[in-house]
């Protein structure tokens, strides 16, 4: 297990993030909540700033639902299920993840890119379904 600490500069303390299932972003600014579930579980997911985790509070920056079936049907991807889903990146803006989908019988029945962007409305984000290639 990964144990990950935050520096607070102003105060120049040292944090432990103590929950095993929080990922930090690259800059440390926001964590995701439930984000190292592997698969990302289907539902409401949660993106907060550091300090607000630190502090205890429920105050969210964003908050996306992911429904795998209806990302399957918009690909058009015969699946059966997720196989993986992992974040790639994230910040207070966008957030990249990879999904994989099972077949049927065996492997893969394909795979995509979920780009969420938060910036015009972080209550409604838009969501591209794009294939970068990029996997984690």
């Amino acid at each position: 297990m990964d144990t990950i600490h935050v520096f607070d500069k102003e105060s120049k303390n040292i944090h432990r993030l103590d929950d095993e299932a929080i990922f930090p972003s690259q800059d440390g600014k926001y964590v995701f909540l439930q984000g190292k579930s592997s698969p990302l579980e289907e539902g409401v997911h949660h993106i907060q700033r550091t300090e607000d985790y630190l502090e205890g509070n429920e105050q969210y920056e964003s908050e996306f639902e992911l429904h795998y079936d209806e990302i399957a049907d918009e690909l058009d991807i015969d699946s059966v299920g997720i196989e993986s889903a992992n974040i790639v990146y994230f910040n207070g803006d966008y957030t990249v993840l990879h999904l994989e989908f099972s077949a049927a019988v065996t492997g893969s029945a394909g795979s995509t890119n979920v780009i969420i962007d938060f910036q015009e409305d972080k209550d409604n984000p838009t969501y591209y379904l794009v294939d970068l290639g990029i996997i984690i």
